[in-house]
């Protein structure tokens, strides 16, 4: 009976797969955003603070990011006081608020295989819950993983609208050619700590 028992228990540990926590490397990983506008666009970059990601069987099982909102920079604009301008309009009350609510939160829930034949041919979905402004909205982002080399590259499409951020939005007000548009952009491409 013992013996039974015993390999029931080893039976059970060897067919459990483990879970291994990744921590991201802030220092060379990259996250950059594009917002567009009914005239063009503008673009920048965001500094990851910190994060995690738990993955097993070659899917991402939980994890969070920590996005440090005060580092917004705008990469497009080269008239050091129209980008300034920019870039201050984006950190105050208008869009992100970031003296009030300097981090953003992606806390990852799950993931499933696809295969997919997008820019970055993504072979994971991840579902996760996006706070930005201290509002949670969950969030799907389509992602092409090496599991082998823990280097994740993805793409996620915010409704700035169900986080609170209605400036410039035709969908709240009538703009013309004066409107940006509700979805931005962010693109991340993250490294493992060594």
């Amino acid at each position: 009976m013992q013996k039974t028992i015993l390999l029931f228990f080893t039976s059970l540990i060897f067919s459990s797969s483990v879970i291994d926590t990744v921590w991201i490397d802030p220092d060379i990983s990259k996250m950059n955003w594009i917002g567009y506008k009914i005239t063009g666009f503008h673009d920048g970059h965001i500094a990851i603070d910190e994060g995690y990601v738990l993955k097993k069987d070659n899917l991402i099982v939980g994890g969070e990011i920590v996005v440090d909102m005060q580092s917004i920079t705008v990469d497009d604009i080269e008239n050091p006081k129209k980008n300034g301008y920019l870039v201050s309009h984006l950190k105050n009350e208008d869009f992100f608020d970031v003296s009030k609510y300097p981090k953003a939160y992606l806390k990852i829930l799950s993931s499933k295989k696809i295969s997919s034949k997008d820019m970055i041919n993504s072979n994971v979905s991840i579902i996760g819950e996006l706070n930005i402004k201290g509002i949670t909205n969950k969030v799907v982002i389509n992602s092409n993983i090496d599991f082998d080399k823990n280097i994740s590259r993805g793409q996620l499409i915010v409704d700035r609208t169900k986080w609170d951020i209605k400036y410039g939005s035709n969908s709240f007000y009538d703009l013309g050619d004066r409107a940006i548009y509700d979805d931005f952009v962010l693109n991340f491409l993250l490294f493992p700590k060594n």
